[in-house]
């Protein structure tokens, strides 16, 4: 992968950096692999989900690059409604 650009967030895992024009790379902290998290985003977002496309995780996983999305976070963003919760999983099938 290339290099990344500027440091922009961090989570509470990892880092996240500018990537080129729309994207972000997000570097995991402790060496965890995000191969598996890449697999079920892309699952969820086949089903219709709001989630970032991934373009690519580097060889030993510990790198993902993905969309970057503009808006608030999981926790910025509170919890959903029952019902929307509800309508979110019936999309899982």
């Amino acid at each position: 992968m290339d290099a990344p650009g500027d440091l922009f967030a961090a989570g509470r895992d990892a880092d996240i950096f500018e990537y080129g024009k729309g994207s972000v790379l997000r570097r995991s902290r402790n060496d965890r692999s995000q191969v598996l998290e890449a697999r079920i985003m892309e699952f969820v977002r086949t089903k219709g989900y709001p989630v970032p496309e991934v373009f690519g995780v580097s060889d030993d996983g510990i790198e993902l690059v993905m969309d970057r999305i503009e808006g608030p976070t999981m926790m910025e963003g509170g919890s959903c409604s029952t019902m929307e919760t509800e309508r979110l999983r019936s999309r899982l099938g």
